[in-house]
């Protein structure tokens, strides 16, 4: 779902983002040294994304980064 308002640290301002909510069939699935979503954030960093269609941030890098201090891709249980 595209979402606009508030976006999450460490950007400041309102803009375009997106939110993705799915389920599982087993609880834990993602889990990995304590982190509900450790295993989650390992698949999906550094997969490449399309930049330049309907962005409102200026992005570093065409990549979801899950993980470090240029994350742009946040997980949550939710």
């Amino acid at each position: 779902m595209k979402k606009n308002g508030r976006l999450p640290d460490p950007f400041d301002g309102a803009g375009n983002c997106w939110l993705w909510e799915f389920d599982c069939e087993r609880e834990q699935v993602f889990e990995k040294n304590g982190d509900p979503v450790g295993l989650l954030k390992d698949d999906l960093n550094g997969v490449p994304v399309i930049v330049g269609l309907e962005d409102t941030v200026d992005m570093k890098h065409a990549a979801f980064i899950t993980i470090g201090e240029h994350r742009n891709t946040y997980l949550e249980i939710i």
